[in-house]
Order: structure tokens, then sequence, then C-alpha cells
């Protein structure tokens, strides 16, 4: 039987061959996708990418699993950025729209950052134990920005993610707009984890949490979602009674064990959703030629 390595090299050559299908159609827009995960193939890493809203704490949260201010954290969100964070003496390399690359220091990347119509892609490599040299952190633009830019660096995110955290803020978990996305988010057939965060702003003299907790995974029942873990986390009050933060970390070292198998389950889902795309995308292409045949 195949190691799962084994089984990732020889996965990397189906697509390589399904590359060269999707490019011989003339599909150049999937065959650029399958070239992004034989990439991830080689490099063999897990992606961990979380998304939210601006105001969520996403950059927060994930400076505290790396023990250390990497991501800025500006509420202003101007930023087409997708940040990749991963385990490694520290670098910093930041993609131009141009498509050349430039190195700045970590004090420098906030301001960067501000830049969305300059800088498209960042790269940040900083001692992360947690890490290893199996997973990587993504950081994606807030969903409910209007910026096409935006919506786009997140869905291709997420076309390579492993693993997926949505990141809620307390006072909008219960919105339809969170339930709406998440629902999407499910159609990856990733694996999915929710955290609600700021849990800190909770009232018990108003609801009791517990029952809080049930309004939550009621909802999600009734919006018929399927998730793979939820944790109500707070960053602010570290020792507040409901804060889910040590069970989060074990969630991530767990996946990051078995980062392997992830990454195989990952590639392989994002595989049929491009073979997916491009059925749908040859049905768009042969319309015109079949209302000329019924005719």
């Amino acid at each position: 039987m195949k190691t799962t390595m084994e089984q990732l090299q020889t996965l990397h050559t189906s697509l390589g061959y399904l590359q060269e299908q999707l490019l011989a159609k003339g599909d150049a827009v999937r065959a650029a996708k399958v070239q992004a995960l034989r990439d991830k193939c080689e490099r063999r890493q897990l992606d961990m990418t979380f998304c939210g809203h601006f105001s969520a704490g996403k950059a927060s949260l994930i400076n505290r699993l790396c023990g250390v201010q990497i991501l800025p954290s500006s509420p202003i969100p101007t930023t087409a950025n997708v940040i990749t964070v991963e385990n490694g003496e520290e670098e910093v390399l930041v993609e131009r729209l141009t498509q050349d690359t430039v190195r700045v220091n970590l004090e420098q990347l906030a301001e960067a950052c501000r830049n969305g119509n300059e800088f498209k892609r960042v790269h940040i490599r900083y001692p992360v134990p947690l890490l290893q040299d199996r997973a990587r952190l993504i950081d994606t633009p807030g969903v409910d920005s209007t910026d096409e830019a935006h919506r786009e660096a997140t869905e291709a995110a997420l076309h390579l993610a492993d693993a997926v955290f949505y990141v809620m803020d307390y006072n909008h978990v219960l919105s339809e707009l969170n339930f709406g996305y998440i629902r999407k988010l499910a159609d990856y057939r990733k694996p999915l984890y929710l955290i609600v965060n700021q849990i800190d702003k909770h009232r018990e003299t108003e609801l009791a949490f517990p029952h809080f907790r049930e309004q939550v995974e009621r909802s999600l029942q009734d919006w018929n979602i399927d998730v793979d873990g939820l944790l109500f986390v707070s960053l602010k009050v570290e020792d507040h009674p409901y804060n889910e933060w040590p069970l989060l970390t074990q969630f991530i070292e767990t996946l990051i064990v078995h980062y392997e198998e992830m990454l195989l389950g990952g590639v392989r889902k994002a595989a049929m959703s491009i073979l997916d795309e491009h059925e749908s995308w040859l049905f768009e292409e042969q319309r015109e030629l079949r209302a000329d045949l019924a005719k």
C-alpha cells in the first residue's frame, strides 16, 4: 500500500495530465489553478486559511497563534493582500501587482498593506515553532469588502486551503450575512472550523452563555450547515470561563500532526472543484453551438 507522500506524488503526476487536457481544450484559467495545486504538492505544507469580517479579529488571532505580533491589525480595510505566515528565519517578501517582489521588514509591513492598489501578496517567514516545517497560516481580506480584488484574493486562497477557519465577532455571529457566507465556505468541501471571537463582550445577566451557544448551534442546523468545529474564544480575557483558546490550539496541533493526510485530501477536493468548474465552462463555451444545432 502506498504511503501518503507516495499518493501525493501520484496525484501530482495526474494533475500534470489534467493540466495538459485543460490547455488542449483552451481552458487556461483552470489550467493555472491546477498548476497552483501542483506547486502545492511540491511544497508539501498544510495551508490553514483564516477568513471573516474586517472587525472579527483575524489578524490578532493569527498573531496570538504565532506568539508575536506579525500581522498588522489596522482596522482600515485597504489591503487586497493574502498574507502567508510560515516558520523559519525572518524574511518578509511583498509581491507587487507589477509581479516584481520587494523585501521589507515587519515594521514596514503595516504601511505596505495599506497600499492595496500596489501590493498583491505578502509572504512572511518568522520563527513560529507551532507550524514546524509542516504548515502555513493564511490571512485573507475581509469577506465584507466590496472590492473585486479582495474577493478574488480570498477565493484563490480558499481554493488552495486544506482547512478553513471562519472568524466571527461575538456581536454579529447570528447575522444572516455570516451564515450565508458560511454556507458558501461549506461548498468548498474543506474541513471548516467556526471561531466566535471576542466573547468577553458577552453579558451573562442578559443571556446565559450556554443558551447563547445553543442559539448558534441551532442556527447552523436551521441553515443546514455542518462544520468540523465550533469554538468560542477571547484574546482579551484569557481566563474567561468559556474561553476555548486551548481547544483551538489543540485543533491546530492535531491538524499539523496529520498534515500529510490533510494535504492529500485538500488537493483532491480542490482538483474535483476544478473539474466541476471546467464542465460549467465547457457548457457555456458550447451554448452557441447547441443553439445552432437546435434550429
